[in-house]
This record gives C-alpha cells, structure tokens and sequence, in this order.
C-alpha cells in the first residue's frame, strides 16, 4: 500500500512538473493541446472496486483486505484558467460503497458415529459487512496531451465518510456421512442457528459490542490521492487513501485506519 501510495504521488508530482516545464520553455505545449481535447469542468457517473486494508482488524483472518464496490458522482469546477500554467479544480461528489471479507472459515471434521465409513464436517464462516457513503472533496489538475484527446488529471483531497452498516455474520455449513447423521444435525439446526445468531454482531450497537464506548466509530475524516486518464467522455483511475482515525473503537485496542486502494471507470458529461 505505502508502495502504490508514493508511486501515485510521484506520477502526480511527474505530471505537473513536465507541465510547468513545457509551458515555461515558450508556452506552445499546453495551448496546442487545448485545441487537440476539452480541458474544462466536468460531471461524472463512475464504479469503482476497492481493496480495503483496515490494520489489524483482519490480521488472523482468511481474508487480510476487504473487497469493496462502489457506485457514485461527481463534479469538477473550475477555480483558475492557469495555476503553475495549468488549468486548477476544484472536484466534489458523494460513492456509496459496499465491502465485505472472510473473517474465519473452518472445517471440523469428526469421525462418523454410523456404520456408512465416512466422517462429518462442520465448518463456520464468519463474515465481515460494511457499508459507506464517502464524500471527496479534491484539488485536481488537467494536462491535455498534444495532438490526443487524452488528458491527465492528478488529484489530491479529503474524504468525509459516514458509516451505514458495519458488522460480522456467523453461519455453519454441514456435511453429513450418511441419512442418520443427517436426521441428528436436523434436530440440532435450531440450536446452532441460535448459537450463530449470538455470535453475529452488529458493530454500532452497544449491546453487541460489550458497551457503547466499545461501538465502532460512525465518521471519519481521511485524505486521498490519485491520477486520473479521461479519453473524451470515457476516464479510467487509480487511487490511494487511508482514515486520519480508527474505525473500531479505540477501546479494543486495534488499529483500524482504513486505508484504501481504487480502481474507477466511469462516463462523463
């Protein structure tokens, strides 16, 4: 993650300094590309897949990030036609996103009790629901490259999220050696359902948690970084950011900044 995050920051930094360059070596580069692609304001409708690494929070589990999927819109407005000789954005919008991981899958295998030869397994997984809404607010550059209708967009902000759904859900699987084993797992069915409903929790609620002062944090301030590559109305991303602050309590004495890796396509218009 720190790897993708300086390489980004490196390839932003690259942009607008070739930028400057360009334009202060005659001022031809820049004003030749504007005539080849519209550099302007913009509003988009874009998905994202995201890879969420929340510290230590899934350090012992199957799953060490989270998978995540987004939906959202924004706007980019211009604040200045030339700033280090190029033209300064301002870009807000607002994702939702919907991640989830594997928290723990086991098999139990024990021998079976009848006389059909095999043995039966029971497995429990624990799985790991979020859901977000995001809202970015980004300091974006534009570089149109000459003769192309391709323009590169690095981008740096702050990112507001608000916690919808977070929690963890038992479930066990079975799988029985022959019908009798099968007939015994059946009576048992309402009291793992049971079990596993007490082992599900929802992290906001404080009966769950052991308390309210162990509940997860609804809000949290982060930052972001990123380059963007439009091609008309069609663009494509890659992005970095993590959480200034925990998401879990921190009374739990886990860290769990979420940081976050983006890829984004989206349409423009």
């Amino acid at each position: 993650m720190k790897k993708l995050f300086f390489t980004v920051a490196l390839m932003a930094t690259s942009l607008v300094a070739s930028a400057q360059f360009a334009t202060s070596n005659g001022g031809g580069s820049f004003s030749a590309a504007k005539t080849s692609a519209e550099v302007s304001g913009h509003s988009s409708f874009f998905v994202e897949y995201n890879s969420i690494n929340p510290d230590e929070m899934l350090e012992d589990c199957e799953d060490e990030t989270a998978t995540g999927l987004s939906i959202g819109f924004n706007k980019a407005f211009s604040i200045a036609d030339n700033v280090g000789g190029l033209p300064l954005f301002v870009e807000a919008g607002a994702k939702l996103t919907y991640a989830w991981a594997t928290m723990t899958d086991e098999d139990l295998s024990e021998e079976c009790d009848y006389d059909c030869g095999d043995e039966f397994t029971m497995g429990m997984k624990m799985t790991s629901r979020h859901a977000f809404v995001t809202v970015p607010i980004n300091v974006m550059y534009k570089f149109a490259v000459p003769s192309t209708s391709v323009v590169l967009e690095p981008f740096v902000g702050l990112t507001f999220k608000g916690h919808i759904l977070g929690g963890s859900k038992a479930t066990m699987k079975f799988e029985a050696c022959c019908d009798d084993t099968e007939a015994d797992y059946e009576e048992m069915e309402k009291d793992i359902d049971e079990m596993m409903e007490e082992m599900s929790m929802n992290y906001f609620d404080k009966d769950d948690m052991g308390g309210k002062k162990y509940t997860a944090n609804r809000f949290a301030l982060g930052y972001q970084i990123g380059v963007n590559v439009s091609f008309g109305k069609y663009y494509a991303g890659v992005s970095y950011g993590s959480d200034f602050s925990d998401y879990m309590s921190e009374k739990l004495e886990v860290d769990s900044k979420l940081q976050t890796t983006s890829v984004t396509v989206g349409v423009r218009f």
